[in-house]
């Protein structure tokens, strides 16, 4: 990598130069896959994913789409987590969903991008079923409290990044941040 800049979180499936910047791509669903592939480059990385607002659309045979996709490239899995809905049935289904992402990416050696919007007690709990993938995980736009933090640091191989809520009023009053050894933040 020869970047000074890093994107940790791109959603932008677009071919267009982003000179010095290293980003990492993220889908959010099955029918970005092969377009986020031909991306793949040596200052783009991909994940590729079900985000969990998105598990109600998937195709029946999507985890085999996406096992394919795996051994085509060397992308992460993600964007892909848990998220609040109103749906007992797609809170189920996102927790499928997202240990299907956790079995990929113990067979492929990958690490994940994880969105997780409050249902921590869920995600915990699959979390120590599956365990951290080899590869680790990356706790996108992390927005949880310090004890949340604290429970997952404690697993080890974990990064966060944090987006827009540092902006706003009061979140360190209820939050803290995780940087890594050498000072270094996500953002």
């Amino acid at each position: 990598m020869t970047s000074e800049l890093f994107d940790m979180h791109c959603h932008c499936l677009s071919d267009s130069d982003q000179a010095g910047i290293y980003s990492v791509v993220s889908t959010v669903s099955w029918d970005e896959w092969d377009r986020a592939v031909s991306l793949e480059g040596d200052e783009r990385a991909i994940s590729l994913g079900i985000h969990p607002t998105f598990v109600a659309t998937l195709p029946a045979n999507w985890h085999e789409r996406l096992s394919i996709r795996l051994a085509q490239s060397a992308a992460m899995i993600g964007e892909c987590g848990l998220h609040p809905h109103k749906s007992r049935d797609i809170r189920l289904l996102q927790e499928e969903v997202l240990g299907w992402q956790f079995s990929l990416a113990h067979t492929y050696n990958r690490a994940m991008v994880l969105h997780v919007t409050g249902m921590w007690d869920r995600f915990f709990s699959l979390l120590d079923h599956y365990g951290v993938p080899p590869g680790g995980l990356l706790m996108h736009d992390f927005a949880g409290s310090v004890e949340v933090l604290a429970r997952l640091q404690g697993y080890g191989k974990i990064l966060f990044s944090y987006g827009p809520s540092l902006m706003k009023k009061g979140f360190y009053k209820k939050r803290s941040l995780s940087c890594n050894s050498n000072g270094a933040c996500l953002f």
